[in-house]
């Protein structure tokens, strides 16, 4: 009989704390629907109107085109720099050959 009743117990025991960690859970989802919906209203609340939208699209375009153009232009220097290197490296060549250093 003691092997019963512990059972009993055991199960009681268990139980209870199924139920408690349920009643836990549901909780837990309730808060978060309601933060979800938190969420959802500021992001209604703060959201950009559509004219700023496009403002600041355009902005981006344009500086999306001034970062390329100032690359390429980087990549004309970084070319001639080393046109003027190869040139000057030349140079000092035919000096060494010439003894003229």
């Amino acid at each position: 009989m003691d092997f019963l009743q512990d059972s009993r117990w055991t199960m009681q025991g268990l139980n209870s704390r199924l139920k408690g960690f349920l009643e836990q859970v549901n909780k837990l989802q309730e808060d978060n629907r309601r933060l979800e919906d938190q969420i959802a209203d500021w992001g209604l609340r703060n959201a950009p109107h559509a004219q700023e939208s496009t403002q600041q699209e355009r902005t981006v375009e344009e500086l999306h085109f001034q970062v390329g153009k100032l690359l390429m232009e980087n990549a004309e220097l970084a070319l001639q720099s080393d046109h003027m290197k190869s040139k000057a490296s030349t140079i000092q060549a035919r000096s060494v050959v010439f003894g003229t250093h």
